[in-house]
């Protein structure tokens, strides 16, 4: 192996520290923008839930769907309320009927 020279053993020990420096500052500012992204993305989580989500519209066919429905629960409660009314009722005519006998 030829022995190196002066000048190219120093060209070679600043290349080599060059390239330290670059790789050393390449590394950092890759730290510098991962926790800056991480930061900016934990701000975004937070803001998607302070702010509600937009409810989806829905199609005027399943409005009307859920329309009919709705109407025939209110009309299944008060026929159901309606039966235990007329069934309280009859429970105190008889009772009345009980005592008179």
């Amino acid at each position: 192996m030829a022995k190196k020279g002066i000048i190219s053993a120093a060209g070679d020990t600043i290349t080599g520290a060059a390239e330290g420096a670059a790789s050393l500052a390449a590394s950092a500012a890759n730290t510098v923008a991962k926790a800056a992204t991480g930061t900016a993305l934990q701000a975004v989580r937070g803001a998607r839930r302070l702010v509600a989500v937009p409810k989806k519209r829905r199609s005027p066919k399943r409005r009307a769907t859920g329309r009919k429905t709705a109407t025939a629960r209110k009309a299944r409660k008060m026929k159901a309320t309606a039966k235990r009314r007329v069934a309280t009722a009859a429970k105190k005519v008889r009772k009345v009927a009980r005592k008179k006998k």
